[in-house]
């Protein structure tokens, strides 16, 4: 069986944003595990405002070249992860005006992990609570571990490495059962003769 490709988005736009700091320990995790990573980045894909969604649209082949290709990818993925801070107690804009421009048939039957993140004390865990759901209505399945990251500008460096081990511990633990999930899910896929 191929490798699992694993899509990754990073929630987060705003200046001095420490979503960079998780992606990196992120990245260094699932090299480890064998897993085939693409990054999908609101702020570096630096999209202009989106005002129909792909699904939406009557004619498909007019859309622009990023959307059709961003689709791609999306339903090439074999898995999906968020990382993502908390706004307000709730999702970024930023990261939910992306995932919800694409049909959820181009996620379905696909499993995804939580990574979420905050300067305080709590790691984002209403935004990953929230992103279940968010998620959920995407057609994928969220595996039950997720890693919440509380005071993160301490306890993860800019070049990604955790102060202590337990952070990379956590991500690893989400990772491989995100791992174990896309595998058995491509087994049930071939077994019914569905799509990979």
């Amino acid at each position: 069986m191929a490798g699992v490709k694993l899509t990754v988005f990073l929630g987060s736009v705003r200046d001095g944003r420490n979503g960079n700091r998780v992606w990196k320990l992120v990245s260094s995790a699932a090299k480890e595990l064998d897993l085939d990573v693409t990054l999908l980045d609101p702020l570096a894909m630096n999209t202009p405002p989106i005002t129909q969604p792909l699904h939406f649209m009557k004619d498909k082949s007019a859309a622009p070249a990023w959307m059709l290709e961003t689709n791609e990818v999306i339903k090439n993925s074999d898995a999906f992860l968020v990382i993502s801070s908390e706004y307000n107690c709730s999702i970024p804009p930023a990261l939910s005006n992306l995932m919800d421009q694409f049909p959820p048939a181009s996620y379905r039957h696909r499993p995804s992990g939580i990574v979420c993140y905050s300067m305080g004390n709590y790691g984002g865990c209403r935004a990953a609570m929230l992103l279940r759901s968010f998620l959920s209505e995407l057609g994928t399945v969220t595996v039950p571990a997720q890693a919440t990251i509380p005071v993160v500008h301490q306890n993860i460096s800019e070049e990604g490495e955790p102060v202590d081990p337990k952070w990379k511990a956590q991500v690893t633990r989400m990772l491989s059962e995100l791992k174990f999930y896309a595998e058995a899910i491509k087994q049930q896929k071939t077994k019914a003769g569905l799509p990979q």
